[in-house]
């Protein structure tokens, strides 16, 4: 008997290579790839969109068929659907023959084919439909919530462009919109508040989506629903630009540990590297030693000292002003009797009950015979509520302070420089320490930059001190730091973080007087305690029956559970304002999910 002899080689693999050369053409590649998508969805005036979606589809080998499908049974209707190659329209037809289309139903969606030839090569084809039922309008603001591309799709897309162009010119900043499904879909507003959304590349089953809130007012010819929209809108979207933020900061921090340990090179790269690594040890024994505290600076229950609450951010986020510096200020302005927040019922034209807004007050005799208690920068916190953004001088409401976002964020970069003057004076940073600090970030910048350009030159071994320069940089962010007067400090105030943290305002509130509940409402903002503290606080106030002991805020009817309600209210529009994620564009978010579907799609 004969057969094959295997020499030691299993026979499995002999017959698996046999059939590999009897039949190499099953190896062939057959696939497609998405490479390009230009989208254009167009508002009118009654609600309804008209989207173009011109998708670039590539070819590995002959196929015959692109297929795209559209939900019936969903809150949005689409209709009205035509194809275009170019110039040329497909026709409907039931012949498959190359060059028409044919729409198929079944109960849960209706599925656009469109037939041709082609092999290897790249095809366009412009798919047009009208959208109805994905625009909603309320009493304050019109809200589009939409899925531009679906998780239906099994492919991954690449270059994709969307506009989003409205019914008719818009003011500046408008619409407030956020993209969720990618943090590196980027958007912005063109002239006339035409949103503008670029992504890169999107995964295969993952979405893309708009959210954007439009004044109710240029959609006449849809029919509004009771109720108000926007506060709900921005108070999720800012928990999800939040969320992206952290995302970012985790993705960014992995790839520079990923680049650091992918760098190769030869015998020069390691001596730079080492170089580099002494220089930076050198500057933190010189500029970057901590001081030690002689004594522990215990714990605190109450304030450790009366510095105002923007001065005690500046401290606790290491010299940067957060977006709660400047509410807590006008909290502070507010419990010292310069500024009343009033909470007023508005009536409608027949006398009915209406939505309640909230008001800031300047009280005005207090203000004039006491002004030399003000620092500089709460003299122009006032001057430019009261003075520069208020209608009315000496009174604003909220939705004013909402209604100008670019104003807010002008203001507040110009704030924050004056904040950090003041609290300069204090003796919390070391002064040599942000000397050393900067010399470290130039010399490794410079040093990074001449390592990747030496690339070219001496070859890609020289990522290696590109690497430990880029380490440099990074490490002489940690060369800045506190005194020891600003250490002693920063514990005393992250002790009181702490212990309002763990506080149970519910059971014990009863047990505060008016000065500390002021003192915690104001000072654990400006600490950087989040909404879930205050409705603590407030739940606290309303469970111990102390409703007098904010004085400062007068409102339309005596539920401490509407203060909390009107303090977080004030916290979320005020952060929100000064957020890059409400009106102007920025970046992309997770999260969201919510929008109507448009369907899925492929070849075959």
């Amino acid at each position: 008997m004969t057969g094959i002899k295997t020499t030691g080689v299993p026979a499995v693999l002999v017959a698996l290579w046999i059939l590999f050369l009897l039949f190499p053409h099953h190896a062939e590649a057959r696939d497609y790839h998405m490479n390009g998508l230009d989208i254009t969805i167009a508002l009118d005036q009654g609600g309804r969109i008209q989207v173009q979606e011109d998708r670039a589809f590539t070819f590995d080998g002959h196929f015959s068929e692109v297929y795209r499908t559209f939900p019936v049974n969903g809150k949005a209707s689409f209709d009205n659907i035509r194809v275009f190659e170019g110039e040329i329209e497909y026709p409907r037809a039931n012949t498959k023959a190359p060059g028409t289309i044919r729409l198929i139903g079944n109960y849960n969606h209706k599925e656009l084919q469109i037939f041709f030839d082609a092999a290897d090569t790249t095809r366009v084809f412009s798919i047009r439909y009208t959208v109805t039922g994905a625009l909603d309008k309320y009493e304050d603001a019109a809200l589009l919530y939409y899925q531009i591309i679906s998780d239906q799709w099994t492919k991954p897309i690449h270059n994709i462009r969307a506009l989003i162009i409205p019914p008719e010119p818009l003011n500046e900043a408008e619409p407030v919109h956020w993209v969720h499904g990618s943090l590196d879909a980027v958007s912005q507003i063109l002239d006339t508040g035409i949103v503008d959304i670029a992504l890169d590349h999107l995964p295969a089953k993952h979405y893309l989506e708009i959210r954007a809130l439009y004044p109710p007012g240029i959609f006449p010819g849809l029919a509004a629903r009771e109720g108000e929209i926007r506060k709900a809108v921005m108070d999720e979207a800012t928990a999800l630009v939040e969320e992206a933020n952290r995302l970012r900061a985790e993705a960014i921090a992995r790839r520079e540990r990923q680049e650091a340990r992918h760098q190769t090179g030869k015998r020069i790269a390691i001596p730079l590297a080492l170089l580099l690594i002494l220089l930076w040890a050198y500057l933190f024994s010189k500029y970057g030693r901590r001081p030690g505290l002689k004594e522990k600076p215990g714990a605190f229950s109450r304030l450790p000292d009366k510095d105002p609450p923007a001065l005690i951010n500046y401290l606790m986020f290491s010299t940067h002003i957060t977006g709660n510096a400047l509410t807590s200020t006008l909290f502070h302005l507010a419990s010292r009797g310069f500024v009343r927040i009033e909470e007023k019922e508005k009536k409608s034209l027949f006398g009915k009950k209406g939505k309640t807004e909230i008001h800031f007050v300047l009280e005005q005799a207090h203000f004039k015979n006491n002004t030399d208690a003000l620092t500089t920068y709460e003299k122009d916190l006032l001057r430019f509520l009261f003075v520069g953004l208020a209608e009315t001088k000496g009174r604003i409401d909220l939705r004013r302070i909402r209604k100008k976002p670019g104003k807010m964020r002008s203001f507040f970069r110009k704030w924050q420089k004056k904040v950090k003057k003041e609290a300069q004076k204090k003796d919390w940073f070391d002064k040599e320490s942000r000397k050393g600090q900067v010399i470290g970030l130039i010399t490794g910048f410079l040093a990074f930059i001449g390592g990747v350009i030496s690339t070219t030159i001496y070859g890609l071994w020289m990522f290696i001190p590109a690497g430990a320069a880029l380490v440099l940089t990074i490490a002489s962010i940690f060369i800045f730091h506190r005194t020891e007067e600003g250490e002693k400090a920063y514990r005393q105030w992250q002790s009181l973080k702490q212990y309002l943290r763990r506080f149970h305002f519910e059971s014990e509130t009863k047990k505060l007087d008016a000065e500390t509940v002021n003192e915690y409402l104001v000072y654990g903002l400006s600490l950087g305690l989040g909404s879930g503290y205050f409705k603590k606080l407030s739940r606290g106030l309303e469970h111990s029956g102390h409703t007098g002991y904010l004085a400062w805020i007068v409102l339309h009817h005596s539920s401490m559970g509407s203060v909390g309600k009107t303090i977080n209210q004030i916290i979320t529009v005020t952060s929100t304002t000064m957020s890059s994620a409400s009106g102007t564009g920025g970046g992309g978010t997770m999260g969201g999910g919510g929008g109507v579907a448009s369907g899925g799609g492929g070849a075959r």
